[in-house]
């Protein structure tokens, strides 16, 4: 008997009724609950008297009903009943089960390696990445790789080039912020970097605003994100043109202008 549990099976309606077109109605019935049996138990440990009660024949026809199928379909063997046919079809299902077993084992395998592979390689650049903000940065800036951000200030002193290196960044900017979880600090550090390339003075648009922001806050945010929407603001106004105002036309003169005090002078003069 095999350990394999069989809790449907396929039906061809053609074979079925060519292979009981011969059968009484109570003779189909027996085969049919003998056929649901078998996908079981393989017909281990069938008896005579074991398939009457599969079947709960009762009277004398149902009994004969099921002799007859017992002994017109299935082969009487040592310790049970056999079917080539119904044989034939379990093993087709069972061979079918194990391929999806192994195919599920090796997919299992497959994502449990490569979770692994993942974990030793973050661990191995971990081991060798100078510090977590570096690596960070190294990620978003390729040119960090090479050189160190330029610390030189432009004339107006307002530019990205005025950013120190990031792990005084996050110094000042935890200070500022009044933060202490350094976990999520390096994660958006990624926020920092975005600043920077994105222009933001680090000494006039980000230390002031976050400074600020922070003052009016009553819990520390969770993400330097927070806090982008202010300091390009603060960017913005720092760095907008204000436009010159339009040439306007002089305002009319009321009263006696200069043209016309100059006239009646002249007639004057010359009326004597």
């Amino acid at each position: 008997m095999s350990d394999l549990k069989i809790n449907s099976y396929p039906m061809h309606i053609g074979d079925w009724h060519s292979g009981t077109s011969r059968m009484s109605l109570a003779e189909a019935g027996a085969y049919i609950r003998l056929c649901n049996q078998y996908y079981l138990d393989q017909g281990d440990g069938w008896t005579v008297n074991e398939c009457l009660r599969l079947c709960a024949a009762m009277s004398r026809d149902e009994q004969k009903a099921v002799k007859n199928v017992l002994a017109s379909k299935f082969e009487a063997v040592d310790g049970g009943y056999r079917h080539d046919g119904m044989d034939k079809r379990i093993a087709e299902i069972q061979a079918a089960s194990e391929r999806n077993q192994e195919r599920a084992r090796r997919a299992a395998n497959a994502r449990h390696h490569g979770k692994q592979s993942s974990e030793d390689a973050a661990s191995s650049a971990a081991s060798n990445a100078p510090s977590t903000q570096q690596a960070v940065l190294e990620e978003c800036d390729p040119k960090a790789k090479s050189q160190k951000p330029d610390n030189k200030i432009d004339d107006d002193g307002a530019s990205a080039s005025d950013w120190p290196d990031l792990d005084k960044v996050l110094s000042d900017l935890q200070a500022s912020a009044g933060m202490t979880p350094a976990e999520w600090q390096a994660h958006t550090a990624r926020v920092l970097i975005s600043w920077r390339n994105s222009g933001f003075s680090y000494r006039l648009d980000v230390v002031p605003t976050v400074k600020a922001v922070s003052a009016r806050m009553h819990h520390a945010p969770k993400s330097w994100a927070y806090f982008t929407d202010s300091v390009a603001q603060a960017c913005a106004d720092r760095t907008k043109i204000i436009p010159l105002p339009d040439a306007q036309p002089p305002p009319p003169r009321r009263g006696y202008g200069p043209a016309e005090g100059e006239i009646k002078a002249a007639l004057r003069k010359a009326l004597g």
